[in-house]
């Protein structure tokens, strides 16, 4: 698809129907190019199709666009930073309904240092409320949410830091505070201080040398985020991983893996479970070689091996790289802007993935974890026609936390496929299966709940595992599937029948 001259790319559910839509910067030349364009997603079952574009006219050059939620109302805001004679962020409110984009054309504009690279949403203070983090030339800013009643606003700025640059915000040593990883400034990493409504920063040692970080991912699971960097050399950059360290109120980091990229222009890196093992992978983009780099993450179980570079073709110099399940077939895919051909492309994932299946008892809980961290969680639930999000209710709880608890769950939802959007990226998916294995314990009847595992007689929507022993059915029963091991004797007397409904 066209744009003009799109630079950053962002994906996010703007139009609230459980879709990513695409949204791109654009500074093509005349001011009526430099604006938002915003291409609604209709995809479903792997099958990509986009809206026409929506544009919106921005107060001056767009660098990036970020999703929060600064109101309150459960729509996605945008917030634009906006570099070049303006210096500020923007804000837009987002009134749209499913199906239908609308967008504030006056935005709240928040006035940071000189040239700002990009901002980040969160909420830093934890009063409720996400904020507005700012890198710009010299420092970086927060603007602490003051937003009531539907009336977006934010107090006056706070600056720290010596230099600033792209920022990230994690909470690096796991003391329930959300921390700052500022790359252009020596001491790279400032620990989270603040107390709601008090917005404060203690500054810690340098991380990564001359390294430049750029995302952020928990790369061997032991729920820390780890650090991907890239260094410039003679002639080719290099990207390195650092592994969290740290411990509570103590961060630190070390270096465990590095690769030399076949670029000698800065990489544009984002990451997601490519593959589906359940372990994010390393996307790369060299910005002069017309092509991207995965380099997949080989330890399902954890630790730092990652595969060779496996190439791929794009359609000219990329500007901006983003991941994340566009086409709706539950795969994340690759987006690209080309802002010399003025284009956006769509990599799609071709990997077959199935969800990992979790066996669970009809009426019983289980809990499901997502596998990636971030700021936000939404959990989704596929039940036949495409994923739709979850809210909590007398089955669910933690539908926006990074664990979801099922709750008395009605065998009839066999089948049904979960997953975990945390901001743009989606986490491996899980499946319910309802088993029910013989036991035995008390008898050899199959009427007895007491000799199944789950403490109740299997059903039609039910896979029954005969492993051992003697089994006799003296009614009428039923299940989805049966298996029967060599070691189990299973008899239906005369006149009943087991009624296997797949």
């Amino acid at each position: 698809m066209s744009d003009y001259g799109p630079g950053g790319v962002s994906l996010g559910d703007i139009d609230v129907d459980g879709k990513l839509d695409i949204v791109t910067c654009n500074s093509g030349l005349g001011a009526q190019n430099r604006r938002i364009s915003i291409f609604r997603n209709l995809s479903s079952g792997g099958k990509l199709s986009l809206a026409s574009r929506y544009n919106y006219l921005p107060i001056t050059t767009p660098g990036k666009c970020y999703f929060t939620d600064f109101d309150g109302d459960g729509k996605q805001d945008i917030a634009t930073s906006n570099g070049n004679d303006v210096n500020a962020v923007a804000v837009n409110k987002n009134s749209s309904t499913p199906g239908n984009l609308s967008i504030a054309t006056t935005p709240v504009i928040v006035t940071a240092s000189l040239g700002p690279f990009a901002n980040a949403n969160t909420d830093y203070d934890y009063d409720g409320k996400p904020d507005i983090l700012v890198g710009g030339y010299y420092n970086a800013t927060i603007f602490r949410n003051t937003t009531t009643a539907g009336n977006i606003s934010f107090a006056p700025r706070v600056d720290f830091g010596n230099a600033g640059g792209i920022l990230i915000s994690e909470d690096f040593d796991l003391d329930g505070m959300t921390d700052i990883l500022m790359p252009k400034d020596n001491t790279d990493i400032y620990r989270n201080t603040s107390s709601p409504g008090t917005i404060s920063f203690t500054a810690c040692a340098d991380m990564f040398k001359s390294y430049y970080p750029c995302a952020t991912a928990d790369f061997d699971k032991d729920g820390k985020a780890d650090v991907i960097t890239y260094l410039s050399a003679t002639g080719a950059y290099r990207i390195a991983v650092f592994r969290n360290t740290s411990s509570p109120g103590l961060v630190s980091f070390e270096k465990v893996w590095e690769q030399t990229l076949p670029s000698s222009y800065a990489p544009l890196i984002t990451i997601n479970d490519i593959d589906g093992n359940s372990s994010v992978d390393i996307i790369v983009s060299h910005q002069n070689a017309n092509m991207i780099s995965v380099y997949a993450n080989a330890n399902a179980n954890g630790g730092f091996i990652f595969s060779d570079r496996m190439d791929y073709g794009t359609n000219g110099n990329a500007t901006d790289i983003v991941s994340g399940d566009v086409d709706e077939d539950s795969r994340p895919d690759i987006i690209l802007t080309n802002y010399n051909s003025n284009t956006v492309s769509v990599i799609k994932n071709l990997i077959a993935v199935a969800p990992t299946a979790l066996q669970v008892c009809k009426g019983g809980n289980t809990i499901i974890t997502s596998n990636i961290t971030g700021a936000s969680y939404q959990w989704e639930v596929n039940t036949g026609n495409g994923f739709s999000n979850i809210s909590n209710n007398g089955n669910y709880s933690g539908a926006t936390t990074s664990f979801l608890q099922l709750n008395n769950l009605p065998s009839a939802w066999y089948g049904y496929v979960y997953r975990c959007r945390v901001g743009n990226k989606t986490s491996s998916e899980f499946s319910l299966k309802f088993v029910n294995t013989w036991t035995g314990t008390i008898n050899s009847s199959w009427e007895n709940t007491g000799n199944w595992s789950c403490n109740i007689l299997p059903d039609g929507n039910t896979d029954v595992v005969l492993n051992s022993g003697t089994i006799v059915l003296n009614s009428t029963g039923f299940c989805r599937s049966i298996a029967i091991n060599a070691a189990a004797s299973f008899n239906i007397t005369a006149g009943n029948r087991l009624t296997i409904t797949h």
